[in-house]
């Protein structure tokens, strides 16, 4: 964008300043390209928001993957003391020790109950441990969800600027090339830049398009704006380019520009 707006900086400068259909003109392509550069640059920022929500993305299903597996690593010890654990209740059973409590003879009782207070202990430990991982599973997959869910919504956005991003390309280059034909309008101008082209082959294109009217999309649009630009830039004093240097990349730039660099009634 940038190179049509300096391009518009050389044709406010090249064009006959008293030609108010002229003016018009160049106010349209100032203001079609300030919108166009605009577009574009939200197009951008959106794009950057998708790749961090994207790398985002990347982190959590890391994440996602380390928590499963964890809990598919502790699955087993866990099943182990569960069995353990089974066992050590089959053995008071078969002791017969109540599984419910009760009396008993004091002989059995002083057998049975530090077997059940570790049946107890191993029972109740395999209980925390299987709703801690039974969750650490419903984490994982409430987090895969919302991965899958914001990767489709991501992909969906990114297609959407992709397309819209293909537009303003098309339109970016239907402004430059409006830019160049109003500068074709200046034969002087016009004839200084197709000779600053750096072949043989893109001057002789550059002259077709200022002396036969051929398309400038022949000569590649991006090379005529080049072409003006390095005439504008040849034709502009050392001050004049510090001032476009301060106004940077911007269609309020171009419009000052137009103004300030027009000659004052006694010069035209």
């Amino acid at each position: 964008m940038k190179q049509v707006l300096i391009l518009l900086f050389a044709l406010c400068t090249a064009v006959p300043v008293h030609a108010q259909s002229v003016d018009a003109e160049l106010d349209g392509i100032i203001k079609d390209a300030k919108g166009n550069f605009e577009k574009l640059t939200i197009i951008d920022k959106s794009d950057k928001a998708l790749k961090v929500s994207n790398d985002a993305q990347v982190f959590s299903t890391q994440a996602a993957n380390k928590a499963e597996k964890e809990v598919k690593d502790a699955t087993a010890p866990l099943q182990m003391d569960a069995n353990r654990a089974d066992q050590m209740r089959g053995k008071l059973l078969a002791m017969g020790c109540p599984e419910n409590g009760g009396s008993v003879a004091i002989e059995l009782a002083q057998r049975c109950n530090p077997l059940i207070d570790q049946h107890r202990t191993l029972h109740d430990g395999v209980l925390r441990r299987a709703a801690e991982l039974k969750n650490k599973m419903q984490t994982v997959r409430t987090l895969r969800e919302n991965i899958t869910r914001t990767t489709l919504k991501n992909a969906e956005q990114q297609k959407k600027n992709n397309d819209e991003r293909a537009k303003l390309i098309a339109q970016k280059l239907e402004i430059k090339t409006r830019a160049v034909i109003a500068g074709l309008k200046n034969k002087a101008t016009a004839e200084k830049a197709c000779t600053s082209m750096s072949t043989a082959e893109g001057q002789a294109c550059c002259h077709k398009v200022v002396f036969d009217g051929a398309d400038p999309k022949l000569c590649g649009v991006e090379a005529m704006c080049e072409a003006f630009e390095h005439v504008w830039k040849r034709s502009r004093n050392l001050q004049g380019s510090r001032q476009m240097s301060r106004l940077g990349d911007t269609a309020e730039g171009a419009a000052f520009l137009k103004v300030s660099s027009r000659p004052s009634p006694g010069q035209r």
